[in-house]
């Protein structure tokens, strides 16, 4: 594959360009799909009175990325303590032509002051994708195993050979004495712990209630095997090239967020495209939106070219960038 190539415009969509104000102060964790002849845009909003949306735009298939706001089209379930303050990070999968499912992480109470309590919510469409209803109040993804008991966040779906296959964000905090390479973890600590989060693999029939057939994570983090070290996994997004052929983007953290690239033949043994820890996509230029963070990927195939939307700095604050490469 040739290098990624960043669009001349970015960042592409900006806080409060497309859908003020559920979008004012944050635009970021992009979920586009091909829908026709067009491109539709999901993504998390954090709007001007403190909550977060999930909001929605259209554009061309091209590259031009001329997006038309359509609004906030998820918001969040006041008395639910794992969305009260809203839903975050898309994750939007076509079932039939008219019914469509999405995946969000619910954010809400956070119980303990410094640890995240991030669960992840679904929503129906039953109009191909312009209004939606949550499914109940509960996590889908149940937080019970050692590496997602604290909390389950950003996921990638797909819809494959009869069942629904998710790759998702678990994590659990640990403690810090446990190795000493972890007292040199600075990012999201509370005192005494650190956040250890990975991918986790989980398969459902009809993408409601789900198993997960894998003892661990299947995506952990390289810890002092890689500079600085690594101990946050995160936002899996998945595009199978073929048969037996599947890439995997995420982002990772040892300071602040780069994207890596993994692959595999079935989806669930993964190996690392640069395993001494060079990210596939790197921070931009010193000035540039996206100098201290690039995360959140979202890769569609479109042709011959990958295109990849990823966020910014400040999860957003500084909007979604585009990139796209050659196969």
């Amino acid at each position: 594959m040739s290098r990624w190539s960043a669009h001349a415009r970015n960042p592409v969509v900006r806080p409060g360009q497309l859908n003020p104000p559920y979008d004012s102060k944050l635009a970021g964790g992009a979920c586009v799909i091909a829908v026709g002849d067009l491109l539709r845009l999901y993504y998390w909003g954090g709007g001007a009175d403190g909550l977060n949306y999930i909001c929605m735009a259209e554009a061309g298939a091209g590259n031009d990325q001329q997006w038309r706001g359509f609004g906030a089209v998820l918001s969040r379930q006041a008395d639910n303590p794992f969305n009260s303050t809203g839903p975050a990070a898309p994750m939007v999968v076509p079932v039939t032509d008219k019914r469509w499912l999405m995946y969000v992480v619910g954010k809400g109470v956070m119980p303990r002051r410094g640890y995240l309590n991030d669960v992840i919510l679904c929503a129906e469409s039953t109009d191909a994708g312009w209004t939606w209803n949550y499914l109940g109040r509960e996590p889908v993804i149940p937080r019970d195993r050692p590496y997602d008991q604290d909390g389950t966040a950003s996921m990638f779906v797909m819809y494959e050979a009869g069942r629904f296959r998710m790759w998702y964000t678990a994590f659990q905090y640990r403690p810090a004495a446990e190795a000493a390479w972890m007292e040199r973890v600075v990012h999201g600590r509370p005192p005494g712990r650190i956040p250890y989060l990975g991918i986790a693999y989980a398969e459902s029939a009809d993408g409601l209630t789900w198993s997960k057939p894998v003892a661990q994570l299947v995506v952990r983090p390289r810890e002092d095997r890689v500079k600085p070290v690594e101990h946050w996994v995160a936002k899996p997004w998945i595009v199978r090239l073929a048969a037996a052929d599947y890439r995997l983007w995420v982002c990772c953290i040892g300071t602040t967020y780069r994207i890596h690239a993994l692959r595999s033949r079935d989806g669930v043994a993964w190996s690392w495209e640069q395993p001494a820890g060079e990210p596939d996509l790197n921070v931009g230029a010193p000035g540039a939106f996206d100098d201290a963070m690039v995360g959140y990927p979202c890769v569609l195939r479109i042709g011959d070219e990958l295109h990849c939307w990823y966020t910014g700095n400040g999860y957003g604050a500084a909007g979604i960038g585009h990139v796209v490469r050659s196969l």
